[in-house]
């Protein structure tokens, strides 16, 4: 398989790493998206072959997963790009399912447009449904590592969010016997000589790489991979509550913090339209705080039981 059985029709965006096409296959004439890896990473082989694996294997197991279709290595065409240092340079390619719709962080903008303020009971459907994909990527030991406002993506069908982009993903089947206090770990996409997370628990929240901790043990390690996931996805979620929306959400909560500010003002712009949502704000604030405290009793299942309880209450 190459690039020349494909016709690409536009491009769809750009990451710190890769370029996304919208493109058609010439062999089964169905829409799909390519990834194009930048040809000036240093990204090894190896490493793109376990995204396209860990993608490949997460959809096969779990639902609202785009399909990973294929992987494979050719020159890029100089009509392609205007840049020139990508021209003619060899590199490597993903072959994703196409799904029409828009991202979150596209949602986050018209929110912020319209001002309009979500329906709890949405809200809390969105959390269940989102949080039932994690659940089962976690029970396969896959931990998507890269859950952002343009990583969930609305099908225009089905209205349900798919999870997208596993290219921080990392497979939790290591041996406990393997060695990775020597400073190199390797997990899945990248060796892990830095964990790359959203956490207020290393840092003033906002994306980092953080050093290893070398006390830690390997299940510790699965822990923190797990529940980075997890608080990621919940503080996100966050901001589809408020309703002064910033796409650039890592800055908003760099700017505002969690421990009070947000979540105070978040109750009060519900109180203004005399909706209850203590419940909701409540069950925010406390897990977050217990995944910031280490406490390993927070995980997908157990959230997603809490959000059960929840839409009982609304």
């Amino acid at each position: 398989m190459s690039l020349k059985d494909y016709i690409i029709h536009k491009e769809l965006g750009k990451g710190i790493s890769s370029i996304a096409f919208l493109a058609t296959s010439k062999i089964d004439n169905r829409d799909v998206v390519i990834k194009m890896i930048k040809p000036d990473m240093v990204i090894l082989d190896d490493n793109i072959i376990a995204e396209f694996t860990i993608g490949r294997d997460a959809a096969n197991r779990c639902p609202y997963i785009v399909k990973h279709l294929a992987v494979f290595k050719d020159i890029v065409p100089a009509k392609l790009l205007f840049d020139k240092i990508y021209q003619n340079k060899y590199t490597s390619w993903i072959v994703i399912e196409y799904v029409e719709g828009y991202t979150l962080a596209q949602y986050f903008k018209c929110q912020k447009d319209t001002g309009y303020l979500i329906d709890i009971k949405d809200y809390l459907r969105f959390l269940e449904h989102v949080f039932k994909v994690i659940d089962c990527l976690h029970s396969n030991e896959i931990i998507h590592g890269d859950i952002s406002p343009g990583n969930l993506y609305f099908g225009t069908e089905t209205r349900e969010p798919f999870l997208i982009d596993f290219g921080g993903s990392c497979s939790l089947n290591f041996k406990p016997s393997e060695n990775w206090k020597t400073g190199r770990f390797s997990c899945g996409v990248r060796e892990l000589q830095t964990l790359r997370i959203y956490s207020s628990r290393f840092a003033n929240l906002k994306r980092i790489d953080l050093p290893l901790n070398y006390s830690w043990s390997s299940d510790q390690l699965r822990t923190i991979l797990r529940q980075n996931d997890i608080h990621a996805l919940l503080t996100m979620s966050c901001l589809l509550l408020h309703i002064n929306l910033d796409t650039k959400w890592t800055k908003y909560i760099l700017k505002n913090g969690w421990d009070n500010v947000v979540f105070d003002d978040l109750r009060q712009n519900y109180a203004k339209y005399n909706v209850d949502a203590t419940a909701i704000f409540d069950f925010l604030e406390q897990t977050i705080k217990l995944i910031n405290d280490l406490d390993e009793s927070v995980t997908a299942k157990s959230v997603l039981k809490s959000i059960k309880l929840l839409q009982t209450h609304y």
